[in-house]
This record gives C-alpha cells, sequence and structure tokens, in this order.
C-alpha cells in the first residue's frame, strides 16, 4: 500500500519511508467497500481526509424527481472532496458511492491539520491539489453552461485524442455515461456522433475513433 501511496498526489516527491513515517505518526485507519455501498452521504459532515487507496468512486446528486446525476468519477489515488475538509461549510457535497471493491484511508482532519503544519512537502501538495480542483471546477462550469452538447462532446474528444496522443483511438466511456456527464438524454449524445460521423469529421465504430478532420472538430467546441 506505501509504495502505491508515493503515486498520488498529495504524497509526491516523498519516499516510501518517508510515507511510512507519516502514517505511523498519525492517528489513521482503512475502511472496505463493496460495490455499490454508500461511503457517505450528501450533508454529512467531513471529518476526515479520506483518500481512495484501491478500487474507485462516484459522486452522484439526486434532481427534484430523485434521478441520479453523475458528477465525477474518482479512483485510486484521489481524495474524496479535499475543498469541503476545512472552511465554514465542511459538509459533504454530494453521495459518494462505490463503484467497485474499494479501500479508503481516513485521517481524522485535526491529526491532517498537524500533518500539514510540520510537513510542508504535503502542505504544498495540498494545496495543489485544492487549485487543480478549484480550475477544474471553472472548466466544468464552462462545459456544463456555455457548451452546446456538440462542444461538450468534441472536448471529450479532443482530450481523448492528446491523452492518446493519437487522432485514432478508443473511447474510456459509454454514450450512457457520457449522458449523464452532460445532463442529457442518451439519445442526444448518439445523434452528435452520428452528425460527427455525417459530416465527415470523425468515423467510429463500437468505442472505436478516428478523428478525420481536426480542425472542424476543434470548432465544434466553441459551439453554444
Amino acid at each position: 500500500m506505501i509504495k502505491e501511496l508515493t503515486k498520488s498526489m498529495l504524497f509526491r516527491d516523498l519516499s516510501v519511508h518517508e510515507i511510512e513515517l507519516v502514517l505511523e505518526n498519525t492517528h489513521h485507519n482503512i475502511s472496505n467497500y463493496d460495490d455499490g455501498d454508500l461511503i457517505s452521504l450528501s450533508g454529512e459532515k467531513l471529518n476526515s481526509l479520506m483518500m481512495i487507496i484501491e478500487g474507485g468512486v462516484r459522486g452522484e446528486m439526486l434532481d427534484a424527481t430523485g434521478k441520479a446525476f453523475r458528477v465525477e468519477d474518482l479512483d485510486k489515488n484521489r481524495i474524496l472532496a479535499p475543498g469541503f475538509l476545512f472552511g465554514d461549510t465542511n459538509m459533504i457535497p454530494v453521495n459518494i458511492i462505490a463503484s467497485e471493491p474499494t479501500k479508503i484511508l481516513f485521517i481524522p482532519k485535526d491529526s491532517f491539520f498537524e500533518v500539514l503544519s510540520k510537513d510542508h512537502i504535503i502542505l504544498k501538495n495540498y494545496l495543489d491539489i485544492l487549485s487543480n480542483k478549484t480550475q477544474f471546477l471553472a472548466l466544468k462550469i464552462k462545459n456544463v453552461f456555455l457548451q452546446s452538447i456538440e462542444g461538450k462532446i468534441a472536448n471529450y474528444l479532443l482530450t481523448l485524442s492528446s491523452k492518446n496522443n493519437s487522432q485514432d483511438f478508443d473511447l474510456d466511456k459509454s454514450q450512457t455515461w457520457l449522458a449523464e456527464r452532460f445532463s442529457v438524454a442518451r439519445p442526444s449524445v448518439a445523434r452528435v456522433f452520428s452528425k460527427m460521423k455525417s459530416k465527415g469529421i470523425i468515423e467510429c465504430k463500437g468505442k472505436h475513433v478516428r478523428i478525420i478532420k481536426m480542425e472542424n472538430l476543434k470548432k465544434c467546441v466553441n459551439e453554444v
């Protein structure tokens, strides 16, 4: 477990031995969850730092009809709701549910504050996590409120292309997942893919996509 923690952003630039010392001198515990288990409920007070050390979780919110809206998926070594641990309103903003068998590391808030006070490397890493989260949310607000569904999907495809360093790649998410993420009906997502295909912007078969007209796809990002 300790070796895996060296890959996390919180413990970046720390050796296995240094992480071991931190945990040995800090109160913490590890809890196990099965696929589908509720880890935390929206509105609960966040009293501990929570980090995924195995598995993955999803954050969900419910709309007025009780339908679940997927907010975010988090995998190993990610911290849950890092921006809500401190501050005047430190309550968990969404329901957190295990997406597979999962282990969570819990460090009580007061104990984690002592770690931040003593270790400037971990302090800087935590501030970087908070800053990155703020930047991510700003981009997400733009995607949700300002972009059309075509713009959102174009941005998603461009991100995958950059990640794979290729214009030829497999989708890492299903159309159902994209529909939930962008708060639209699944047929709307399918129509966008069909439209891009008919325009010759992309070729797609199943989950495999090839970008044919990169500049045209980039123009779609600004569609409103």
